[in-house]
């Protein structure tokens, strides 16, 4: 109370930690008014003080415990671009890895079964994956100048066996030379014509064309 005094406020409402007469400290609701003479010296005062205590611990309980959930907030935000990224690493390479295999299967009809054991794994690997995705917040973009045409080249020759497998010509009527620069993020990019293309394949059970092309 001595800064109010010294503030000369004559009344208000504040809260105050006070020693109650078991010695133990509570939290009060002080409304109070104040007197002072033409000196403005403090000559007495008047008020109620209400227990708040419970209300006062249950509030700062409260403050802790959002403390507590930003940084858990933080740390999984942490943890999703982290696993977001290690998903994107591990599916590009996977694609490549079943592809190879669907070419290898071809060559020894005698391990279907084998072959069988390993692609259901790779499915359920490939299921992991976007669940891990789903659950990751959304990662940074970094921007920057991407061939265009190299990029696709790469993800066409990444896709080729499936495509071949499925009975279906991935066309690709441009040249490396003419590609041109875009602005981008070159993984968010190449995932992007992955799924584009895939689905693509995924589209056409009974085989057939895609025909990949760009314009200015």
């Amino acid at each position: 109370m001595s800064s109010v005094i010294k503030e000369h406020k004559d009344s208000g409402r504040i809260e105050l930690q006070l020693l109650h007469k078991e010695g133990k400290k509570v939290w009060g609701d002080v409304h109070y008014k104040l007197y002072f003479d033409e000196q403005h010296q403090f000559t007495g005062g008047i008020g109620t003080v209400a227990d708040i205590t419970k209300q006062k611990l249950a509030k700062l309980e409260l403050e802790r415990s959002n403390q507590q959930v930003q940084m858990q907030a933080q740390k999984l935000a942490v943890a999703g671009q982290i696993a977001a990224g290690i998903a994107h690493e591990v599916r590009n390479p996977l694609t490549s890895v079943n592809g190879f295999l669907q070419l290898m299967k071809t060559q020894y009809p005698e391990r279907t079964d084998y072959f069988d054991i390993i692609f259901s794994e790779i499915k359920r690997i490939d299921f992991v994956l976007s669940e891990l995705l789903v659950l990751a917040k959304p990662q940074s973009v970094h921007f920057q100048e991407v061939q265009l045409h190299g990029l696709l080249e790469q993800v066409i020759t990444l896709l080729k066996t499936n495509a071949v497998l499925s009975n279906i010509d991935l066309k690709q009527p441009f040249k490396k030379q003419d590609a041109g620069a875009i602005l981008a993020d070159a993984n968010q990019m190449k995932q992007l014509f992955i799924n584009l293309i895939k689905n693509a394949i995924e589209a056409m059970p009974e085989g057939g064309s895609i025909y990949i092309s760009t314009e200015k």
